[in-house]
């Protein structure tokens, strides 16, 4: 099947193709959020190796979106596969940043404000990405704000770059399956 524009599709299964996205989107948000509350609990052992965790994790980030849009270019309806894209890529990237503010917290209790369970982390991780900062929770160490200070900027580079990239994609794909006149 060729990629499709949405203004292909009648109102009924436009509409029928939104909420099968929304969804789609719901349920892999939950799925990547709930695999890292039950993932095994590895902060306890923390060490300052989390730089390196960090490092591994991101490269990793970079090849399931890379792998993700080449999904996205191959899809039947590849604008919308395009938000099912950013969406899992925003759960994943607020993943890893929670789970290495747990290993951070774990491994020096006064990096932050107050010690951080895996649900402060993610919630730190979200609050982060959303640049509001209530204050609650803040960064202490050099260390730690170094890292906020990185989540921060990749935070922009995801909304600048990444979005682009995967919805630039999913233009292509539906550009190079319609035919020219």
């Amino acid at each position: 099947m060729s990629p499709r524009a949405l203004n292909e599709l009648s109102p009924q299964q436009l509409r029928q193709a939104l909420l099968a996205t929304i969804a789609r989107c719901l349920v892999i948000f939950a799925l990547v959020v709930a695999l890292f509350f039950v993932a095994p609990d590895r902060s306890a052992s923390a060490d300052a190796n989390f730089v390196v965790r960090l490092i591994i994790a991101l490269v990793l980030f970079v090849v399931v979106i890379a792998w993700q849009v080449r999904r996205l270019m191959r899809a039947d309806l590849p604008q919308l596969r395009a938000f099912e894209v950013v969406c899992f890529a925003l759960a994943l990237l607020l993943v890893i940043f929670a789970g290495i503010y747990t290993g951070v917290s774990a491994s020096d209790p006064a990096a932050f404000s107050e010690p951080l369970s895996r649900l402060d982390a993610f919630y730190f991780a979200v609050v982060t990405f959303g640049t509001v900062g209530f204050g609650d929770i803040s960064a202490r160490t050099e260390l730690a704000r170094i890292l906020v200070t990185f989540q921060v900027l990749l935070d922009l580079v995801f909304i600048a770059l990444i979005v682009r990239v995967i919805l630039q994609a999913s233009r292509i794909s539906v550009e190079s399956a319609t035919p020219q006149q």
